[in-house]
């Protein structure tokens, strides 16, 4: 296992336009581009919506019920004059499916990375690649493990750039070269290689690169896939946000299980740009924290440390003196990150104590 990990969330990339997804929910909010905008604004209009996640949450609930569930949900969501607008139950069910899908569309296409930014994507991950690498060399072996909820293909870019440094770059899926234009297999068995430089790349949220074949099999292709209409890899795969989708399905489970078997023995977990909005993720770092005292977790982002008490798993967390000690916020934007604000961070806790 790896002695030091990194994990990222949608921060991570701001400085490449890759919206939050607080910042989608505003530039949908505001530039109105679906078809049911009718509903979308009237979800958006609730006292507990503040961001995509939420009006998507809301989304998945309405097509799962029935008609018995509609009084509960007006009376429990919805206005009288909303229950106006959505006039018959029956096409509120398709309208929420249409406008979830639209969002997915969106969201598709706004994290599709456009060829141009490609040069920008090892100098914003050098700084941290430089510390993993040394961190965690031993001899001629070093594992850097990158988890991450982002669904672009930033890390992706990232691992196959190392290649030229020495570097394997493993994602779970085996095939032809990476950027051959057919589609790579899972195969988990790929995370078990522990010798030689390797960098393994767990997403936990999901690719725009992934997609089901016929048969039920995640596939991974070489550039992003968002067709429906394929019979020959008809499924999707990502975690939309907000989304609930059973994280028991692969790759999840694998991905996952990784990351909770890192934490037990790696000894600094670094958060790059992530705003604690994943309860699961949450608590398994939050158990990790409970179980694992050599554990250090430095959480970089320019509003870090309000976003982790925020968080209602994270703030119970902040009430343990003994482990704050190990939770240690850098507040700045990951493209201002350098390896020296880990050591400050450092000697400011030995010379608190």
């Amino acid at each position: 296992m790896p002695r030091a990990i990194l994990f990222t969330g949608a921060g991570a990339n701001a400085s490449l336009n890759l919206p939050t997804t607080l910042k989608l929910f505003k530039e949908i909010y505001e530039k109105h581009p679906f078809e049911e905008n009718e509903l979308f604004n009237t979800i958006s209009e609730l006292h507990d919506v503040k961001d995509i996640e939420n009006v998507y949450t809301i989304l998945e609930r309405i097509e799962k019920m029935n008609l018995q569930d509609e009084f509960r949900f007006y009376s429990g969501h919805l206005s009288y004059q909303a229950h106006d607008k959505i006039s018959h139950w029956s096409s509120l069910i398709g309208k929420a499916k249409t406008l979830r899908q639209q969002i997915q569309d969106y969201i598709f296409d706004k994290y599709s990375l456009p060829t141009s930014e490609n040069p920008k994507i090892k100098p914003l991950y050098h700084e941290i690649m430089f510390y993993l690498t040394r961190i965690n060399a031993e001899g001629e072996n070093c594992e850097i493990s990158i988890f991450s909820l982002n669904y672009d293909r930033v890390v992706d870019e990232v691992g196959e750039e190392y290649r030229s440094e020495g570097f394997s770059f493993i994602d779970g899926f085996r095939g032809e070269h990476p950027q051959s234009y057919r589609a790579r297999k899972w195969t988990p068995e790929e995370f078990a290689l522990d010798k030689g430089r390797n960098i393994k790349l767990f997403q936990l949220h999901g690719s725009l690169r992934w997609r089901k074949n016929h048969t039920g099999l995640p596939v991974k292709f070489p550039s992003e896939r968002n067709d429906r209409q394929d019979k020959n890899y008809p499924g999707e795969l990502l975690i939309y946000p907000g989304s609930d989708k059973e994280i028991k399905e692969e790759p999840y489970q694998t991905m996952f299980n990784h990351l909770e078997k890192c934490l037990t023995s790696s000894k600094i977990l670094i958060i790059v740009g992530y705003a604690f909005r994943d309860n699961y993720v949450n608590r398994i770092v939050a158990d990790a924290l409970f179980k694992n005292e050599d554990l250090d977790v430095f959480v970089i982002s320019p509003t870090a440390q309000q976003d982790f008490i925020t968080s209602q798993t994270m703030n119970r967390i902040s009430r343990e003196k003994e482990i704050m000690k190990h939770v240690l916020f850098i507040e700045k934007k990951f493209e201002e990150f350098r390896v020296e604000n880990l050591l400050e961070k450092l000697k400011e806790r030995e010379d608190s104590e």
